[in-house]
């Protein structure tokens, strides 16, 4: 008799700045439910807990476990999980490690200019939603 309001899609964000963090959570928090990790050994305990989620953001320059190597291994226990690799750096060896070894969807870089990173994400926002539903 009452509408029933669907449960929002899990999506996980990782970086090791919290402000990095701070800003993803407001521009999906609408939308999905955001889980947050400072490390990718974090976010395995989070996965562990969590199960599997619709997407997960991951920053590359991270202490002790990198993007590609968190997202490698999401590849093969999450394989239907859309992957995204965000890096400040243009290092053109781990964009390509990301592409071949974690299929990311996709890998966005300079995150510095804000603006510009924030319309890269904002546009994929759609393109993620309609593909998870």
């Amino acid at each position: 008799m009452g509408s029933q309001i669907a449960p929002k899609p899990k999506l996980l964000v990782i970086d090791d700045e919290p402000d990095n963090l701070d800003l993803l959570f407001r521009t999906f928090y609408r939308d999905y439910q955001v889980l947050r990790a400072n490390s990718g050994l974090e976010a395995l305990e989070l996965l562990d807990h969590e199960g599997e989620v619709a997407v997960i953001i991951s920053d590359q320059r991270m202490p002790i476990m990198s993007g590609t190597e968190f997202l490698s291994q999401m590849a093969v226990k999450y394989p239907d999980t859309m992957r995204i690799i965000l890096t400040g750096y243009t290092d053109v060896e781990d964009l390509v490690e990301a592409i071949n070894t974690c299929k990311v969807f996709t890998a966005n870089t300079d995150q510095t200019r804000h603006k510009s990173n924030k319309l890269k994400v904002l546009s994929r926002k759609d393109y993620i939603w309609q593909h998870i539903r």
